[in-house]
């Protein structure tokens, strides 16, 4: 007999840690508290024998709990389909006082001890006893882990132990999930914010690498928008150093070539009797020092 009561204390405990396991494997599997909370209370739900799962977060603001997961499937008012729309005041109520004293609190039988408001209803969905464990990170109270059974007396000293362990889990979840959600919402702000100032800092032409407000600067820039758009060959002058390049750049980021490469060759650095060859390609052996074929500068952009 003593053999047959230790295989099932192993096979219970066996079955304590595999719960556990799935919990760590779900808060691996989901960051956000919308999918956490749910799959960590469908998965106790159906491991251990309770009847009733659910989770709380407390909002400060508002005073209030909010009940982001719930697993009641036998209900007849279909509870489970009301999270996470229900909330609890924290004045008054079984998860508030859990709240306010950072201690588990076990009620044993309904019918002989109501001490909350909302433990006559849970009596009406059939609930006879319950235990609620509150998640602490850093000492301080963030939501209640709350598990229920439609027997009386269900709760041994081992299930709250245990329970306690599932608990400290789940709040390293809820941080963990918390941590995540504020990094994606500092990144898109991030991305928002470096949008807009990238708008900012461009021209009222949308030119990024020129600056001015001259009217013969506005006058080039408008010739730009008109030239880009067109499939036509475009000579820029100017004397060194007045930004023929910055032109040219200018004109290919906004014409219909922009996502081809801009390929720039310095004439004056090529010798006259190679700018020729250069720019248009030459056969092998057209010259003297010609030991190969070599493509023409003016097609290597459709080339890419």
């Amino acid at each position: 007999m003593q053999i047959a009561k230790r295989t099932e204390e192993l096979q219970e405990a066996k079955e304590k840690y595999r719960v556990i396991l799935e919990i760590n494997n779900s808060i691996v599997s989901h960051l956000r508290l919308r999918d956490l909370l749910p799959s960590i209370a469908q998965i106790i739900r159906k491991k251990l024998p309770f009847d009733a799962t659910s989770i709380t977060l407390y909002k400060a603001e508002r005073d209030v709990l909010e009940i982001w997961a719930l697993e009641v499937p036998f209900s007849p008012h279909s509870l489970s389909n009301l999270a996470p729309d229900l909330e609890v005041p924290r004045e008054g109520s079984h998860v508030g006082w859990v709240i306010d004293n950072k201690k588990p609190l076990i009620v044993y039988d309904l019918l002989k001890n109501q001490r909350f408001s909302q433990d006559s209803i849970l009596l009406e969905e059939g609930i006879r006893s319950y235990i609620i464990i509150p998640l602490i990170i850093k000492e301080k109270a963030i939501g209640t882990f709350n598990v229920a059974s439609r027997e009386p007396s269900k709760f041994r000293v081992s299930d709250i132990e245990f329970l306690s362990l599932v608990a400290k889990q789940i709040a390293l979840a809820i941080d963990n999930a918390i941590l995540y959600e504020e990094i994606e919402k500092l990144k898109n702000q991030f991305e928002v914010e470096s949008v807009y100032l990238q708008e900012e800092i461009k021209t009222e032409f949308n030119f990024e690498e020129i600056i001015g407000e001259s009217r013969v600067l506005k006058k080039v820039l408008k010739q730009i928008e008109k030239v880009a758009k067109t499939d036509s060959t475009v000579l820029i002058r100017g004397e060194t150093g007045t930004g023929k390049e910055l032109i040219a750049r200018a004109i290919h980021n906004i014409s219909m070539r922009k996502d081809r490469p801009l390929i720039k060759v310095n004439c004056p650095a090529i010798p006259p009797g190679l700018i020729e060859s250069e720019l248009f390609g030459h056969e092998k052996g057209a010259f003297t020092g010609a030991i190969s074929r070599r493509g023409r500068k003016w097609g290597e952009p459709n080339l890419r």
